[in-house]
């Protein structure tokens, strides 16, 4: 802002101990607010030597893979995340039941280490169970006819989008340019 621009006059004109004195400014602002083209700047500016540099390098050329290449590769990931994720779940059960002790760290435990061997054993039973529902869930008919409400009311806002909006100027604060030389933008 310009703190030249500062209307003396009627800021004297107002009590100063009021709780609501306010700065009157000569000129009239006009607002801007560049969060996401400065962010935008900064980014591109930073990684700009990285992507240069990537692309510079060569690559070697991936090989086609097969369907079966494929499934063993995403079978291959999945039972190293089923079983690091059942590890985690079971020494996590036992230091509740061994460290924490009582009533709640006992079931804390067992549910604990339940998860985990469900999570390390899912392959082993997940098939036959997809096989089971296939072949004895009823069939079910969807209605693919898509039913337009006629008096729908709009969506509300969540809190959290209220509660950046209301916050935004201070989180990212506005950038002010003034007109010196035009007469329209001073009061």
């Amino acid at each position: 802002m310009e703190h030249d621009g500062l209307d003396f006059e009627a800021m004297d004109a107002q009590p100063s101990d009021l709780p609501d004195y306010e700065i009157i400014y000569k000129t009239k602002p006009k607002t801007v607010n560049l969060c996401p083209y400065a962010r935008a700047v900064v980014a591109g500016i930073i990684t700009a030597p990285f992507v240069y540099l990537w692309r510079k390098y060569p690559h070697k050329p991936k090989p086609k893979r097969t369907h079966a290449q494929i499934m063993k590769n995403m079978e291959r990931r999945s039972l190293i995340i089923r079983v690091l994720a059942g590890g985690v779940n079971i020494s996590l059960g036992l230091k509740n039941i061994i460290f924490d002790g009582g009533y709640m760290g006992l079931v804390t435990g067992i549910i604990q280490i339940s998860i985990g061997l469900v999570l390390m054993t899912a392959q082993m039973w997940a098939p036959q169970l997809l096989r089971w529902m296939i072949k004895h869930w009823p069939k079910v008919k969807w209605n693919r006819e898509k039913k337009i409400p006629q008096n729908k009311e709009p969506k509300k806002p969540s809190n959290i989008t209220k509660k950046i909006c209301e916050t935004h100027d201070i989180i990212c604060p506005p950038i002010w340019f003034v007109d010196m030389g035009n007469s329209e933008n001073l009061k």
